[in-house]
């Protein structure tokens, strides 16, 4: 007598996204790509200024200063690069060393975010009133990164990220404009932008001194 066996039957395999999901799938990709796009203005512009700097613009010269910042295989390394060049250099103003080094420490606290946005899985989540939202997925994602972008509304704080990044990227533009025309030693130096990652992460901190000032200065009844 022939056991009796189970068949399996599996589901057809797809290459596109459930329905359910596709127009919040979209706009997650469209800021996702919008953060991307930014970080590499942003990364360009830093390249610029190592090209001035390290070798005084001279057209002649571009291919090594490429060379040089693409032997370092990621963008943290070539930040480093910038920074180590620009703080060595005893001809250069202070003025224009101190704004690079703000420059490329602002770009590494936003580096954490812009990662988040990349390389954080999500699972899109279906509420009964039709809204469906993405979900930071904690089983496979790194702790850190879930955690932050459980905190705050990830649109909101995406949008806020994306303008930092392009403001940053004007901003080595604007530093690299005032090289060309007046050479390293012209002034004024291009103010430096504010950043609404910073304010966002300073109003909750606020917040909490007020309190506890409050709290401080109450007279026990």
């Amino acid at each position: 007598m022939a056991s009796s066996e189970k068949r399996i039957v599996h589901r057809r395999l797809s290459r596109r996204l459930s329905k359910p999901i596709q127009s919040a799938a979209r706009k997650h990709a469209c800021q996702i790509g919008e953060i991307t796009l930014a970080w590499n203005l942003l990364q360009d512009g830093l390249f610029v200024l190592f090209w001035a700097i390290a070798s005084d613009q001279r057209h002649g010269e571009l291919s090594k200063a490429q060379a040089v910042w693409h032997s370092h295989r990621n963008d943290k390394a070539q930040r480093d690069l910038l920074l180590a060049v620009a703080l060595s250099d005893s001809d250069l103003p202070k003025k224009l060393q101190m704004n690079l080094k703000w420059l490329v420490d602002r770009t590494n606290e936003l580096a954490s975010q812009r990662n988040d946005a990349i390389h954080t899985p999500v699972k899109f989540a279906n509420f009964q009133d039709g809204l469906v939202i993405p979900i930071p997925q904690a089983f496979s994602g790194r702790k850190q990164a879930v955690q932050r972008m459980q905190q705050l509304p990830l649109a909101g704080t995406w949008r806020a990220i994306r303008g930092d990044l392009l403001v940053l990227a004007d901003f080595c533009n604007a530093i690299y404009s005032q090289i060309v025309v007046s050479g390293f030693e012209g002034t004024p130096w291009p103010g430096k932008p504010k950043l609404q990652t910073v304010l966002a992460k300073q109003k909750p901190m606020r917040k909490r001194a007020k309190r506890e000032k409050r709290t401080s200065t109450q007279v026990p009844a």
